[in-house]
């Protein structure tokens, strides 16, 4: 998801931190699902795709993915984990 949503061979540390975070507090907490919709929110807004401080929508995924015109594998994944 973030690959798709990033331009290629630039850096965001920004970006960076907030994936470092995320995976900090996945790795305390046994149901991550708030977590990663808090993140996609975060990650949205970082990167200018979602206004910050309006209300999130329901099926991220359907947005996110219009975005990204790819089907996201990333969450099938982590609930492997």
């Amino acid at each position: 998801m973030v690959d798709g949503l990033l331009a290629e061979h630039q850096e965001n540390r920004a970006v960076f931190s907030l994936i470092q975070n995320t995976l900090f507090k996945m790795e305390e907490e046994a149901n991550c699902s708030l977590i990663i919709s808090k993140f996609e929110q975060e990650l949205l807004g970082l990167l200018g795709f979602w206004p910050r401080g309006v209300a999130f929508i329901e099926d991220s995924d359907a947005f996110i993915e219009d975005i990204i015109e790819r089907k996201i594998k990333s969450k099938r994944i982590i609930q492997l984990f």
